[in-house]
């Protein structure tokens, strides 16, 4: 079923915008973590489907076979992290540089959504599993964190001590959208909707701003 005009080009940018209007007082880390995760899984679906609402004649192969990959992912219910990596590949003919920092900021992202969704009731105090040590370490070098786990009884607390960590999510997440939009083939597509991602006008470029 193909989107109204009406209801077009709303989609992850919406998501995107709704990060940036919440994080506000106590909307510090552990919701923008959550809806910046959010706005990239909504992204490819976006793309899948207004790249074939707003389709060419002359549809460049390679936006095709990315529409397609993302389609087959959702049916084979692929992780995010696939779905991004076959996407880049459909597009650009190379792998998807997961040594990049883009890269590497998304899957911390992925990770701490996946623990804050999914969190254990026996994570107390000084017995934190070690995948959530190396998470914190993570943070910590990125100057994320303005307390160590240590200082909580529940790690989660530590999120929305610091505004820059919320920050850090939804940049992430832009330029996760920025680099695979900067791939996508000249078309009526990239033109439509596409170029709405990178204009200046954008919800994806203006800078955030705080209360």
């Amino acid at each position: 079923k193909q989107p109204s005009k009406t209801n077009s080009h709303t989609g992850s940018k919406c998501r995107v915008r709704s990060v940036e209007r919440s994080r506000m007082g106590e909307w510090a880390g552990y919701e923008a973590i959550i809806f910046s995760a959010i706005a990239a899984e909504a992204f490819l679906s976006d793309f899948a489907e207004m790249s074939q609402f707003l389709s060419d004649d002359d549809e460049s192969e390679k936006l095709k076979a990315a529409r397609d990959v993302i389609l087959k992912a959702e049916e084979k219910r692929f992780n995010i992290r696939k779905k991004y990596q076959q996407t880049y590949r459909a597009l650009t003919g190379k792998n998807l540089p997961t040594s990049s920092e883009w890269w590497a900021d998304y899957d911390l992202l992925v990770r701490l959504r996946n623990e804050l969704v999914h969190a254990k009731v026996d994570h107390v105090i000084n017995n934190y599993p070690e995948r959530i040590l190396e998470i914190q370490k993570k943070l910590d070098e990125k100057g994320l964190l303005m307390w160590g786990i240590e200082s909580s009884s529940d790690w989660r607390n530590i999120l929305d001590r610091w505004d820059k960590l919320g920050d850090w999510a939804v940049t992430t997440v832009k330029n996760l959208v920025l680099i695979f939009i900067a791939e996508v083939p000249e078309s009526r597509f990239r033109q439509n909707y596409a170029n709405g991602f990178s204009s200046p006008h954008s919800a994806m470029n203006r800078p955030l701003k705080f209360s």
